[in-house]
């Protein structure tokens, strides 16, 4: 196991306590569309040893809502509306997983995505996401 981040990727703060539970999470910096990693830790995984389902539902929902919300660029925010994974693979205590979104399509007030988690060239899980955009309140 190597505790070791891979050149270009810095920690990110989501300024969300919850994200604070599972991180840290890393950004490629430069990239065109946000790309998310982290590496697993024993706290990630289920009792199997296996990194935990909703870690990667997790991931790939904040991936995929930051990725369109990052280039729509329109001030708004997004939420999800549905997100449907299909977990192929596993990944274990020390894996470096990355999240690659593409952006399927924007409709108005509407978002779609896939996002691949990955651990190198290894699949691990596709989703599907439709996000829907708000204007954030002011809090």
């Amino acid at each position: 196991m190597t505790d070791t981040i891979p050149a270009g990727f810095a920690p990110i703060d989501f300024n969300m306590p919850f994200m604070d539970l599972i991180g840290p999470v890393y950004h490629l910096q430069g990239a065109e569309i946000l790309h998310l990693a982290i590496r697993v830790e024993k706290r990630h995984c289920n009792s199997l040893g296996t990194v935990h389902g909703g870690l990667l539902a997790t991931l790939a929902d904040i991936a995929s809502v930051r990725a369109l919300v990052q280039k729509v660029d329109n001030g708004k925010r997004a939420f999800s509306l549905n997100l449907n994974l299909d977990y192929i693979g596993t990944a274990h205590e020390g894996a470096w997983l990355e999240a690659h979104v593409q952006l399927r399509k924007e409709s108005g007030s509407i978002g779609f995505t896939t996002c691949e988690i990955r651990e190198g060239e290894r699949l691990v899980m596709i989703a599907n996401g439709t996000f829907k955009f708000v204007v954030p309140r002011n809090t």
